[in-house]
């Protein structure tokens, strides 16, 4: 087993300034040498079950290193005994460089009657097409620091990437404020953001009692493959529909316009063994991730790549 991931205790370093958006308690952190970094403290929730925000945050990002989809930094952090995620700003200079999130990208470039201000993160306009057509706009670019296979020539390519990692990790939350362009102050020079804030993935907010029932249960509704099949994602198929897409079904969608770019994230996410991924959670401490969560989340994942891979065959 590799060694395990640090948790790094970041109750010395200096708050810059709390970030208002969102609902979960968080706040940015600067420290000398690691330079700034927002921490999101882990929340318990009502029925006194920890959220497991930390350790999901931290494996997302490993699982999209793995497919080289450009990703934030995460860390696992503590802030004055409080366990949390630490994600590195990934704007280096915020006094030239600033980023616009999806729902003024939408508004902005292809369709001025989009609710950008919309209060709820159930947006129904927030559809794959619409954020497609954003990111194909000619002033939007790839970002310039992360390797990219030949294939991904444009950013609308690299964020079906970001939407298959969507689908492996169950993640529930990329709304339209959780993914973005960095922006080149005084200019309309833009590049696609790398993928961040995933926190609302993997199972993080079950119980060890529900996973260990949904591994052995022969009930189907209570089995793991049924959570995996009603996450919902935050994209609809069209605005007039009530139902969100499942984060499968937004992959298939933005694979139907970008089928090469599909194929070679999924060729990527083919390469991904279990054991590679095994040895990922394994590194996860004890104190942020029970041996119940660690066999749920790697049945999870093992679900959802095979779920996908059956897309390319």
């Amino acid at each position: 087993m590799s060694a395990r991931f640090p948790i790094i205790d970041v109750s010395a370093w200096l708050p810059d300034r709390d970030e208002p958006m969102g609902s979960k308690r968080k706040l940015w952190l600067v420290d000398p040498d690691k330079g700034r970094w927002l921490f999101k403290f882990r929340r318990t929730q009502p029925c006194g079950v920890p959220a497991g925000e930390d350790w999901a945050e931290k494996l997302a990002a490993q699982i999209a290193r793995l497919m080289g989809i450009p990703c934030a930094d995460v860390e696992m952090g503590r802030y004055n005994g409080e366990l949390g995620s630490l994600g590195r700003d990934f704007i280096k200079d915020r006094r030239t460089f600033g980023l616009i999130h999806g729902n003024e990208i939408i508004r902005d470039l292809i369709d001025p009657a989009y609710p950008a201000d919309a209060k709820t993160m159930r947006i129904q306009e927030h559809t794959v097409q619409r954020v497609l057509a954003a990111l194909s706009h000619p002033s939007v670019g790839l970002p310039d620091k992360f390797p990219l296979p030949e294939i991904i020539q444009g950013p609308a390519q690299l964020f079906v990437g970001y939407l298959l990692l969507d689908a492996t990790i169950s993640n529930s939350d990329r709304h339209h404020e959780n993914w973005g362009i960095i922006v080149r102050r005084g200019t309309n020079n833009a590049e696609l953001a790398p993928t961040f804030d995933h926190a609302s993935s993997l199972g993080r907010e079950l119980s060890d009692d529900e996973r260990t029932e949904r591994l052995k249960t022969k009930d189907k509704n209570r089995s793991l493959a049924r959570y995996a099949e009603r996450t919902p994602s935050r994209f609809f198929r069209v605005s007039t529909e009530r139902r969100p897409l499942h984060p499968r079904e937004a992959f298939q969608i933005a694979a139907e316009g970008q089928p090469e770019a599909a194929a070679i994230w999924l060729q990527r996410l083919g390469s991904l063994s279990i054991e590679t991924l095994g040895d990922v959670i394994s590194r996860v401490p004890p104190e942020s991730m029970t041996a119940a969560t660690a066999d749920f989340t790697i049945a999870l994942l093992n679900y959802n790549i095979n779920a996908l891979l059956k897309l390319s065959r």
